[in-house]
């Protein structure tokens, strides 16, 4: 009986490794290679929505600025 795994080339085994050798790499990591993986991270809802007011926004749509949110005076 294999001390890992139950055979040799088990996806098990491929996928525990490839974690194993993330894990050494994290402190020699890059900041491009850290904003990669910061951009594969899913979203909040709440963050969905802010990037969502943010593109309305920038695309005109002055009714996508929260009533609570920042107020220019006149």
């Amino acid at each position: 009986m294999p001390a890992f795994g139950e055979e040799i080339g088990n996806e098990k085994d491929e996928e525990s490794w490839a974690l194993v050798h993330f894990i050494r790499h994290l402190p020699k990591i890059t900041d491009d290679e850290f904003a990669e993986m910061k951009n594969m991270n899913p979203k909040s809802p709440r963050e969905l929505k802010q990037e969502e007011t943010i593109r309305k926004f920038l695309e005109g749509d002055d009714s996508a600025i929260p009533a609570e949110g920042h107020q220019h005076r006149h």
